[in-house]
């Protein structure tokens, strides 16, 4: 039988990326194969910083323009239910300040194949 593969075996669940001062980049994007849906489970970011922002996408469609904290990388907020990804998870990071600053977002979940009979 098929089983659900863990999403730190597709693609690092804790990524980091330093943003220069006035300047963004991408700080996290972890791609499901498309024979997988993906449940995003838990989600962690570093502390938020003044004049820094992320903007949260799953699946090119914006969930969240963050300008907070999600959990912690070591204590990550729990979704339940699980947030379905189809394609990828991506996270950009915003750095508005005149200093440099790192980000890091962590993501984890399962990957099940496409017509995985859930058991009740």
């Amino acid at each position: 039988m098929l089983q659900p593969i863990p999403f730190s075996s597709l693609f690092k669940v804790l990524q980091s990326k330093e943003i220069a001062a006035s300047s963004s980049a991408v700080v996290f994007i972890g791609k499901i194969p498309k024979t997988h849906i993906g449940f995003l489970e838990k989600v962690g970011t570093s502390d938020w910083l003044e004049d820094t922002w992320f903007i949260w996408q799953i699946d090119n469609v914006v969930v969240e323009k963050v300008e907070r904290v999600i959990g912690f990388i070591n204590s990550p907020a729990y979704y339940n239910p699980p947030l379905v990804v189809k394609d990828e998870i991506r996270w950009t990071g915003y750095n508005d300040s005149d200093t440099d600053h790192y980000f890091e977002v962590l993501n984890d979940g399962l990957a099940y194949p496409k017509g995985y009979r859930f058991k009740r």
